[in-house]
């Protein structure tokens, strides 16, 4: 009966696809399928790494060795986990922080999904029980029962199942982007206004 209910786990929970192109599961095994001591750079935050930030890349013209664990809407209290989850099996010489979130409120229903994505895939450890207290402490609406008990959360689902749910488990551990989603989008390329000043940040 265990079996069979994490079996069903696996299935309703959400893959967490970018653009029918990324599962979010599969980057982070991703992670954990690497050598041990063979990540050098790590790359953490919201969008602004998760999709312009390419470990192949860096490694094809500089013979940096990265990993991307950067996730959509990714915070502070998201980063501050993985990277502790990551410095468990991988002893990094620089971490890459990308720092939207410090001038961005987090106490905010709307990163339910954004949390989701960030701290599910992680592997069940202390680690994770404390992001998840912490995330519940950000944001009340994610309540901890809901990380630890995702086919009742997640039951709905049955209706809307695809192949893709059936099939990632075993896609699991096997990305060739190293965490990165490159992407294609209209408007890019266009001019910015660099920010300026100082900002104050209580953290």
């Amino acid at each position: 009966v265990f079996f069979a209910i994490l079996g069903v786990d696996r299935i309703l929970e959400p893959k967490w696809l970018e653009f029918q192109l990324h599962n979010r599961y599969t980057a982070f095994e991703g992670f954990y399928s690497m050598e041990k001591d063979s990540v050098d750079v790590l790359l953490l935050g919201s969008s602004q790494v998760f999709y312009t930030i390419s470990p192949n890349e860096l490694y094809e013209k500089y013979g940096i060795r990265s990993y991307n664990l950067g996730s959509p809407g990714q915070n502070l209290v998201d980063s501050r986990y993985i990277l502790e989850e990551a410095l468990k099996t991988q002893k990094v010489d620089t971490v890459v922080f990308e720092s939207l979130y410090l001038i961005r409120d987090i106490v905010n229903i709307w990163h339910e999904g954004a949390h989701r994505k960030a701290i599910e895939p992680m592997r069940f450890s202390l680690t994770k029980v404390r992001a998840i207290n912490e995330v519940h402490r950000a944001t009340p609406v994610l309540e901890p029962k809901s990380f630890y008990f995702r086919d009742l959360y997640f039951h709905s689902r049955w209706s809307e199942l695809t192949m893709e749910d059936f099939i990632s488990p075993y896609l699991m551990g096997h990305t060739q982007t190293k965490g990165h989603l490159p992407i294609r989008m209209e408007g890019a390329g266009r001019e910015y206004t660099p920010l300026e000043g100082e900002t104050e940040v209580n953290i």
